[in-house]
């Protein structure tokens, strides 16, 4: 009896799986692979699963190396690299490309142990931005990336960890992040919000998936050899 419970639960979890909707086309898959020796050299350096780091390209400029426009349909160089590097602030663009500028030579003179010569930029090297990314990324984890509770506080911190991700206790929490958790094409809605430059705020329920979604369907392609990618 015991041995046919267990069967139906494997059966009931592997038909939920199966039914579950997904956001990785072949041409994405495609991308990884070819970007997957960069993700993974950033990620052996900085210590973190190079899936994440794909996970967080995607969400950020939909897998282009540079930054995607999808109502000019067009791809542009952006001063934050394809992985949208923010250091702020916004509108004072001088500052803004300072503080790039400066975090780019930290991350190079740290991980390639010369600060000589020319810096990489993270709008024209997607191989260095991938590397910022991760750098960035591993500043923001608390307890490393080894469990995906690790992994999402990492990321939620990646995006800012807004004041107004909380919880129905009033706690802050990644869970309500869009840009971590959501899954629109599975019921999974979270909104978004930003603040215009005249002070009103815009809030609006996100379209895309979150980047632990799109990490757990990495994995997951990856497990069943869909995405046949290194060992890592």
């Amino acid at each position: 009896m015991v041995r046919i419970l267990v069967l139906l639960s494997f059966l009931a979890t592997a038909s939920s799986a199966q039914s579950r909707e997904r956001y990785l086309e072949y041409g994405d898959l495609a991308t990884i692979k070819t970007n997957y020796s960069d993700y993974k050299k950033a990620g052996d350096l900085v210590g973190i699963q190079p899936l994440l780091l794909a996970a967080i390209h995607y969400r950020e400029a939909d897998l282009h190396k540079g930054f995607y426009s999808k109502k000019r349909k067009t791809v542009t160089k952006n001063i934050g690299g394809p992985f949208m590097l923010d250091l702020g602030p916004l509108n004072d663009g001088t500052e803004f490309i300072r503080r790039i500028r400066i975090h780019e030579r930290v991350v190079y003179c740290k991980y390639f142990k010369n600060c000589g010569g020319r810096i990489p930029r993270v709008s024209h090297d997607f191989s260095f931005a991938v590397l910022v990314a991760a750098h960035h990324l591993k500043l923001k984890s608390k307890c490393g990336f080894k469990t995906e509770g690790c992994m999402a506080y990492a990321v939620w911190g990646y995006n800012g960890r807004a004041s107004w991700h909380v919880d129905k206790n009033g706690e802050r929490t990644h869970r309500r992040s869009s840009y971590v958790w959501a899954d629109p094409k599975n019921g999974v809605n979270l909104q978004m919000q930003y603040k215009r430059r005249d002070g009103t705020v815009n809030k609006y329920t996100d379209d895309r998936p979150g980047v632990m979604v799109i990490y757990r369907e990495l994995v997951e392609l990856k497990r069943t050899g869909t995405l046949k990618v290194g060992v890592n």
